[in-house]
């Protein structure tokens, strides 16, 4: 097939033509000169552009390929593409195409002889391939065809082909499978792609800016040369949240870029589709991948109330630029601000608002708005706010937002979706009364929160949790007081906090959510890292039952404080509760008061660290037994102070409790008040080895019948109270407390154990540190003997008031009891008061007493004490007090060496006074106290008669005889000069109603004068008979002058010999 196109010979050439007679003739070779460029540019010049615009159908123009259409039977007007406009390129192609169409034989070189001369490139070839059954041609291109060639090669049937015989494409757009780089192409291996003569590759990318609300797309194509502007764009959103699904029309720029402004905060997923019409007149659906973004406006959306214009809408900073939307869609600036501290204020209304209308309303750009504030001692109250639809923004604290807004009834779900980076919500709620419930998913995508402090604190009317509500805030620390007071909270989701492995501390969280009924299983499970419970459920009144795995893997927990205390309902409690609490140490006052607890399972405890069980079961009064190894082996606990104390059910106690329990220190109260508890095991605390005391262990056991052993507890230091009021307890062990070394009080140890009948042998041997058996055995009424020894080696005994008050069967005393308290005893008040069994007392009861100090009211009120044995104190050189040493006793007489060698006595006031049977004073009864002072009452209420004038004599320091034989109804006589020789000052009702006595008073006062007498206010008051002059002993009197200090001195005592003359304010009958 001949491929070349005849040549045209246009050209003219006029002077060849001139002969040559003519070469010199210029005028005519310039006139056909000019002839001859005339011919050139009229038609030479038209036939090689009528050649080059027509005939040539290489280089025709539009008009000559019009011509060539005509000729070669084809049209310019693409099949199904109208409007389409080709090219000039594209219509020579065509007519090209055509003419090889109609010459060509169609053999496969002739066929490639075209395409070579058609299509080939520089960078590509082109040829066709026969599969040789007449099937078809397949035309291969080696590189893509462009859009323009494509476009004829799809719309035009014009390639050469054998009638019948079909047609395929192939382009090779990609190097052959281990012909690349390296031999290598994997990425691109040439496998069949459908024969498409040309793929166009479209794409649009999406994206989104924050900052502005800005989503933005470009489309993107494999062919630059395409111009994508103008194309229109649908974004089909779908809110993540609602699942609402709207859409907006765009159109690109230049670049195939187009914009859209997203409104409202929220979660989205965006698809941009398009419709691109190709240049090869195809229509190319695209669309984008989805693209999810979170879009956060800074402010919040609301339901508020309009009270009064007066009252503020909201506080913020007031430097930023946000605006309000009052529900009309319009973001207004229609408000004022006034400022209260710091750059912050509160912001009023503006608008013409109804009061008593809900608004809702939508603030936008701020990131610190809240509904509470409190400025020094002003609280602000607030328009009051209904609803929380939605909060946004870059804020990091939540703190205070809707503090005290006792109008809040509802948040919406996914009010917080748009927080991102809040990580305080501390007393944001506190004290929202109205609100009654929480959301699901409240706080899903708030997942920087690191504190819920007090967060629902008092909100009494909030009665449930969702499921999850805390799931993604795995970084939330504190919980502390979160529902503290919300007393219609009824129940809790299983799992509410498991997985919180950053939560430090639970502490008050449900504190007197007094609704609550149980606890749901694995409630705070796999908080690896949270150390507290302190009061977690304290005082929750209704709450009946605890969950299993409540404290699943809480392995670094160390405190319970009070956890469940004033659970009343509480009726039990899982085995498993503690198993994982390894580290625990405290759990004190965890179950106080929980009344109804009836068993505590055995072993709860045996995986726990140890440390402190103060008060831990205080107050259980329901429970009847505890477990015999509840604590046995705890190596680490250190205090079971009150552990159950007011258990008043408890009935018995196992053997094993306490065992091995090496480091406690105390079992101070242990078992304070269980009037229930009959027996408890001997070796209860064995290997007990560091405690140090037992202080009202087992106060008030009233039915308590034995007392166990404290062998390996010699590190106590007291067992003061330990069994006060133990009203059954029958016997004391023999040598109870024997070597307990470092004891230093056995104060009110079985005071009032009632059914003791002896104290035996060696019961305090050897506890040389004790300094105090202060009502030891007071109010022991059924006791009748004591063991001589009980006390043997206690050397450093220093007080002893009360030891035996009140035991009223004892009738005798081993005069060996005191031989160890040889120490500088201080304190005897009463130390047998009220023995009134007790009617001798043995001789050398005291003689080993030299350090005693006192002996105040000793024997007081023991009234049936009669006899006294010779030399009772003669031993008792450092005694420097007897007041009430016998005082309402019946003693009836006293030995002379009483008191002998007693020198340091000082107070002898009340020492027999009461002795209604005592007749006779020994006039040498004081003759060695000679530092006496006071003998104040000494014998008031006695029967002496009379009294020896020289009973005082060596009393030269003595200055107080007030009411000294006051009241004494048998006194007849009185000696002479009775005070000589002392230093009285005071005689007040000295002799007051001896209406017997009928000694002369100017014989016992004998002297001329008792300057030293101040006071004798009543002394010889209804002295009937009492003789002498009244006026005489008032001269000897020169400084009783107050009136109170003389009043009543002789009242009615008639047979004074100048009774009429005495003043009357002496309590005479003169004037």
């Amino acid at each position: 097939m001949s491929t070349r196109i005849p040549e045209v010979e246009t050209s003219v050439d006029l002077l060849r033509s001139i002969i040559w007679q003519y070469d010199n003739a210029e005028s005519v070779k310039s006139l056909i000169s000019q002839k001859n460029e005339w011919y050139k540019k009229e038609q030479a010049e038209f036939w090689d552009n009528w050649y080059r615009d027509v005939f040539d159908i290489r280089t025709a123009n539009d008009f000559g390929l019009e011509i060539w259409s005509i000729i070669l039977g084809v049209s310019f007007l693409v099949p199904d593409c109208p409007g389409k406009v080709l090219t000039t390129e594209q219509k020579r192609l065509i007519c090209r195409l055509r003419y090889y169409q109609l010459i060509s034989r169609c053999t496969i070189p002739e066929v490639n002889a075209i395409t070579m001369n058609l299509f080939a490139t520089k960078e590509g070839k082109a040829y066709a391939l026969d599969p040789l059954d007449m099937s078809y041609i397949m035309y291969v291109f080696t590189e893509q065809p462009t859009s323009a060639v494509a476009l004829i090669l799809a719309k035009y049937d014009l390639l050469p082909r054998p009638a019948t015989v079909g047609l395929k494409y192939r382009v090779i757009r990609n190097i052959p499978f281990g012909f690349g780089p390296h031999y290598q192409n994997f990425e691109n291996a040439g496998f069949w792609d459908g024969g498409e003569l040309i793929n166009y590759a479209w794409s649009i990318n999406l994206s989104f800016d924050d900052s502005t609300g800005t989503l933005s797309g470009v489309i993107n194509s494999s062919d630059s040369a395409i111009d994508l502007s103008g194309v229109d764009v649908t974004l089909f959103y779908t809110n993540s949240a609602t699942g609402r699904i709207f859409t907006r029309d765009v159109s690109t720029v230049a670049g195939g870029i187009f914009t859209d402004t997203v409104p409202d905060s929220d979660k989205y997923t965006v698809v941009a589709k398009a419709q691109i019409f190709t240049p090869i007149c195809t229509t190319d659906n695209v669309e984008s991948r989805p693209l999810e973004f979170r879009h956060i406006v800074s402010g919040a959306q609301f339901v508020m109330r309009f009270d009064s214009p007066s009252r503020p809408l909201f506080y913020v900073n007031m430097s930023e630029d946000f605006t309000v939307d009052y529900g009309d869609g319009i973001d207004s600036k229609d408000f004022t601000m006034t400022e209260i501290n710091g750059g912050y204020g509160l912001v009023y209304a503006t608008r013409n608002l109804t009061v008593g209308e809900e608004y809702t309303i939508t603030v936008k750009r701020s990131d610190t708005m809240r509904f509470f504030v409190a400025s020094g001692t002003t609280t602000y109250t607030f328009n009051t706010l209904r609803e929380i639809i939605r909060v946004s923004g870059n804020r990091t604290s939540m703190t205070a937002f809707a503090t005290n807004n006792t109008g809040l009834y509802s948040i919406r779900k996914g009010a917080f979706d748009y927080l991102p980076n809040a990580t305080w919500f501390e007393t944001a709620f506190m004290g929202c009364t109205s609100l009654v419930s929480l959301p699901a998913g409240l706080f899903d995508h708030c997942t920087e929160i690191t504190s819920f402090y007090r967060t629902w604190r008092d909100c009494t009317n909030l009665t449930l949790l969702p499921v999850g509500l805390f799931k993604n805030c795995s970084l939330a620390s504190t919980f502390q007081e979160a529902f503290f007071g919300c007393t219609s909270l009824i129940s809790l989701p299983e799992g509410l906090f498991s997985g919180l492995a950053n939560v430090k501390t639970y502490q008050y969280a449900f504190y007197q959510c007094t609704a609550l009924t149980a606890l749901p299983d694995n409630l705070f499970a796999d908080n690896d890292k949270c150390t507290s419970f302190y009061g977690a459920f304290q005082s929750c009144s209704e709450l009946k039952i605890i969950g299993n795995g409540v404290f699943k893997n809480c392995k670094a927990v160390t405190s319970f404080y009070y956890c469940f205390s004033g659970c009343t309902k509480l009726t039990m409690m899982p085995k498993d509760l503690f198993v994982d609490c390894i580290s625990a140490t405290t759990f004190q006052g965890a179950f106080y008061n929980c009344k109804s607890l009836v068993e505590i399972p055995s072993g709860v405890f045996s995986n726990i660290g140890g440390g402190m069980f103060q008060q831990t079961f205080f107050g259980c009064s329901g429970l009847q037994t505890i477990p015999d190894n509840l604590f046995k082996g705890l190596s680490n606990a250190t205090n079971f102070d009150s552990t159950f104390y007011g258990c008043l059910s408890i009935k018995t106690i196992g053997n094993s409790v306490f065992k091995g329990c090496s480091s406690v220190t105390t079992f101070n109260q242990v078992f304070y008040g269980c009037s229930s508890l009959v027996t408890v095991g001997d070796n209860i605390f064995s290997g007990c080895t560091s405690v140090t005391t037992f202080a009202n262990a087992f106060y008030s056991c009233s039915s308590l019948t034995y007392m166990p052993l404290f062998t390996d507890c010699n590190k106590v230091t007291t067992f003061s109270r330990c069994f006060y009021r133990c009203l059954s307890l029958k016997e004391v062990t023999p040598y109870a407390f024997e070597n307990k070394k470092l004891v230093s009080t056995f104060a009110s140890v079985f005071q009032s154990c009632i059914e003791l009948k002896t104290v035996p042998n060696g019961v305090f041997n050897g506890c040389s540190n004790n300094t105090s058996f202060q009502y030891a055995f007071q109010g022991c009424t059924g006791l009748l003997s004591l063991s001589g020894d009980m006390f043997e080696g206690c050397t450093k005994v220093s007080d002893i008031q009360y030891l035996f008050d009140g035991c009223s069967a004892l009738s005798s005393l081993p005069s060996n009891l005191f031989n160890s308290f040889t120490g500088a005893i201080s304190s005897v008040v009463s130390a047998f008061g009220s023995c009134t069994s007790l009617t001798e007392l043995p001789k050398g009861l005291f003689d080993n007493c030299a350090g005693i100090t006192a002996l105040t009211s000793m024997f007081l009120l023991s009234s049936n004490l009669r006899a006294l044995p010779d030399g009772l104190f003669k031993h008792c050189k450092k005694l420097t007090t007897v007041s009430g040493v016998f005082a309402n006793c019946d003693i009836r007489e006293i030995p002379v060496d009483t008191f002998a060698n007693c020198t340091l006595i000082a107070y002898f006031d009340s020492a027999f006074n009461g002795c209604r049977n005592l007749m006779g004073i020994p006039e040498d009864l004081f003759k060695d106290n000679i530092n006496a002072i006071t003998f104040s009452s000494v014998f008031t209420e006695t029967g002496i008669t009379y009294i020896p004038s020289g009973l005082f004599r060596n009393n030269a320091k003595a200055t107080n005889f007030s009411y000294a034989f006051s009241s004494c109804p048998d006194l007849v006589k009185v000696g002479d000069g009775l005070f000589n020789g002392t230093s009285v000052t005071l005689l007040i009702q000295t002799f007051r109603a001896a209406n017997k006595l009928d000694s002369n008073i100017n014989s016992i006062f004998n002297l001329p004068s008792y300057p030293t007498i101040t006071n004798t206010s009543n002394m010889f008051s209804y002295g009937y008979l009492v003789a002498g002059s009244g006026l005489q002993l008032i001269g000897a009197l020169p400084s009783v002058t107050a009136a109170n200090n003389k009043g009543g001195t002789f009242t009615q005592a008639y047979a004074l010999s100048d009774y009429n003359l005495i003043p009357v304010a002496w309590g005479g009958g003169g004037a």
